[in-house]
């Protein structure tokens, strides 16, 4: 925060403060949808970091979001609606992750993995150009993700599953909503 530039109420909130003040101030302008909040803090620091050796936390990340009234809108499955006697156990679970790399194949839901471009910017640490994930709006990895990111603080975030096989390492890749990253996908 520059404080010659700040509000006076911006000032001298706390950080919660303020998260609750950009939610206020959505919700007031009337024309935006559920507000969404995102936080990340009390991360280690990058080893490259110049203050990594203190040994303190990355700054915190607050991110307050929405989207405008009026645009697409698709209902996302609740965890219960995807439960069945079909899930499979931690086992089977671990040897279809092991078979991703020759499959392409999401573990969760068997759905087939599709080659998605990373994108490139300042704030990615991605050593790679594509990765495979899976865009099964109703995987439950990514259904049964929104209450488990809720349950964590993140409201309003899930992740869909992906594998980098450059590394051969699944991964969870977060998104904010279900339309998040499709216009990634490579054909």
């Amino acid at each position: 925060m520059f404080e010659q530039k700040a509000i006076k109420i911006w000032r001298q909130s706390g950080e919660e403060e303020r998260v609750l003040l950009v939610e206020e101030l959505f919700n007031r302008a009337g024309s935006f949808k559920t507000v969404q909040v995102f936080v990340s803090k009390g991360k280690p620091r990058p080893r490259d970091d110049k203050y990594g050796h203190l040994g303190i936390p990355s700054d915190p990340i607050y991110a307050v979001y929405a989207e405008k009234k009026g645009g697409k809108k698709k209902t996302r499955p609740t965890p219960s609606s995807i439960i069945s006697p079909d899930d499979p156990d931690p086992e089977t679970l671990q040897r279809r992750k092991a078979a991703v790399k020759h499959t392409l194949k999401c573990p969760y839901c068997g759905e087939t993995l599709l080659k998605w471009a990373v994108p490139q910017s300042p704030f990615t640490a991605w050593d790679v150009d594509f990765m495979y994930m899976c865009f099964n709006d109703e995987c439950p990895y990514l259904v049964q993700g929104w209450e488990v990111m809720a349950q964590q603080g993140n409201r309003g975030l899930s992740y869909r599953f992906t594998y980098n096989s450059y590394r051969d390492q699944c991964m969870s890749t977060p998104v904010p909503n279900l339309h998040a990253l499709k216009e990634g996908i490579i054909d």
